[in-house]
């Protein structure tokens, strides 16, 4: 069916005017800095030479599809910005019709911001217990391709909840809500820094990508473990491309979860099983680097027994850089790998 006659039949009288086929997109800037900040910005235009970009009315039937990374701009929004090098293709479709061509921006420069390439932690707070966790669940499943591959989340379980965690003195999903004043379960805590609720897959996006252009990892992370006997030895280390004082913590997650019970979801993934006591604060352990500077490595080893029923592939290790921020304390990367296996410093 012909673009102009989609838009016309929601027109409410003849005098709205009906944008004529074929419909095409442009792009004012081709080239952009890899900053989070630089836009480009985009234009619908009709046969006519109407830009519909302009009219608010269309502006909230068009989206912009970054085809690169699968990731659609939240309604209403016509900019682009990159954290990211790399040659993107955009469509775009108005009322859910396809526009006649596709425009590329090219991002770079990323380097020139943040050396390291940085993942963002996500706290998620949740528990088998909790009727509306299931609607977070989604809408993390629901994030591009590209901001999966941004994040590690570890999701503790609060009390009550079939697999809740406990550090040994209190629940940390319940201890660390009050800490970050969330309004209860599910929330989630942005890597020590920001609190959120939301559960809307394309707002969660926009934070992630925010936590990135906003907050530039000052280092990389590199890391590895080994398994054998009941006994998994994780051993890490950072360099800093800005230098500062740092610690290091690390983590053991379970996927393929199943609560059994009056559970609101069949399998819980990313379960948090085991965690260093810095998941918060600085330990004693914490140090200072220089500039350019290498941390000697930190090797942590815990006791981890897989259930009758589970396989060693379930578990991952996570391991993640806390640095002093003014007076605070933020994560300021994080990555994960798998039982007896390995990361090297991940550059831009």
């Amino acid at each position: 069916m012909p673009l102009a006659a989609v838009l016309s039949c929601s027109q409410a009288s003849s005098d709205v005017y009906v944008p004529k086929a074929p419909v095409t997109l442009s792009v004012d800037k081709q080239e952009i800095e890899s900053d989070g900040k630089q836009t480009a910005t985009f234009t619908v235009t009709d046969a006519d030479g109407v830009v519909l970009t302009d009219n608010p009315e269309y502006m909230s039937k068009i989206y912009f599809k970054n085809e690169a990374t699968g990731r659609r701009l939240a309604k209403g929004t016509k900019e682009f910005r990159s954290v990211e090098d790399g040659e993107y293709t955009f469509s775009a479709t108005v009322s859910g019709e396809p526009c006649a061509n596709t425009v590329t921006v090219t991002s770079s420069g990323r380097s020139r911001f943040e050396v390291f390439r940085k993942n963002v932690a996500i706290y998620r707070f949740t528990a088998t217990w909790c009727q509306n966790c299931p609607s977070m669940t989604k809408g993390l499943d629901r994030v591009s391709d590209w901001t999966k591959g941004r994040i590690v989340e570890l999701a503790f379980h609060g009390a009550g909840s079939t697999y809740a965690f406990s550090d040994g003195s209190k629940y940390v999903a319940d201890y660390l809500i009050e800490v970050f004043k969330a309004p209860g379960f599910p929330s989630c805590v942005y890597d020590l820094d920001v609190m959120s609720s939301e559960r809307n897959y394309s707002e969660i996006e926009s934070i992630i990508f925010d936590r990135i252009a906003s907050c530039p990892t000052s280092c990389g992370i590199k890391a590895s473990s080994s398994y054998s006997a009941g006994s998994l030895s994780v051993s890490a280390q950072v360099k800093s491309s800005t230098g500062g004082r740092y610690d290091i913590g690390f983590a053991v997650l379970r996927d393929n979860c199943i609560p059994g019970g009056s559970a609101y979801e069949d399998v819980y993934n990313n379960v948090v099983v085991g965690v260093s006591g810095n998941y918060e604060v600085m330990s004693s352990s914490a140090f200072e680097l220089l500039k350019d500077g290498e941390s000697s490595s930190v090797t942590q080893s815990v006791k981890l027994e897989v259930p009758s029923g589970a396989s060693q592939d379930d578990y991952s290790v996570v391991v993640f850089a806390l640095k002093q921020s003014g007076g605070d304390i933020v994560i300021d990367n994080i990555v994960s790998f798998p039982v007896n296996g390995s990361v090297d410093y991940a550059y831009n």
